[in-house]
């Protein structure tokens, strides 16, 4: 592990994060709410301490929470303090809500970055590789070539979060070819 300052870790772990909330927010909107669900914020949190692990920096215990915060703050506008309180406040309540959402957030990033050594017995990465036909139809990828893994990706994102964000909000009017 390399040490960082814990801006830089808390800048990659934003992008990288932002990334999802990004695909979410373009898809079907950041819907009222959102940065008081647990799931969402365990997802996002996930991605962001992910990414910080991944690029072999340091961020453990207190400094993690610091880092989560501030990641977390930087996309949401929050206060970043207010924010590493109430990730840590998940955390320590083992709310199963954040759990899945931190859980989604790693199994997506291990897919997308080829760190998933059995894929083909994974349901969930069974059940995106069957939409990507659907999303090629219906012009997701806007005519770009990409790569099945790329495409499946995308599809496990819009399993493993946008549509978990959809049904916890109860979000209607949505394009259910990207479902």
């Amino acid at each position: 592990m390399r040490k960082v300052e814990e801006s830089e870790a808390a800048d990659l772990g934003a992008r990288i994060a932002g990334i999802y909330l990004n695909g979410l927010e373009r898809a079907v909107g950041v819907p009222p709410g959102f940065w008081d669900d647990p799931f969402a914020l365990g997802f996002l949190v996930g991605c962001a301490l992910k990414a910080v692990a991944a690029a072999n920096m340091e961020a453990e215990g207190s400094a993690r929470s610091r880092v989560a915060g501030m990641a977390l703050g930087a996309l949401s506008g929050h206060d970043a303090r207010t924010m590493a309180g109430r990730l840590r406040s998940l955390a320590r309540a083992c709310d199963p809500s954040f759990r899945n959402g931190w859980d989604n957030a790693e199994r997506l990033l291990a897919y997308s970055w080829g760190f998933y050594p059995d894929d083909r017995n994974d349901p969930d990465i069974a059940e995106a590789r069957k939409r990507v036909e659907h999303l090629r139809a219906a012009g997701l990828f806007n005519g770009e070539t990409i790569s099945d893994h790329k495409a499946i990706a995308v599809a496990l994102q819009l399993l493993l979060f946008n549509d978990v964000i959809v049904e916890r909000f109860g979000i209607e009017s949505v394009d259910r070819t990207l479902q």
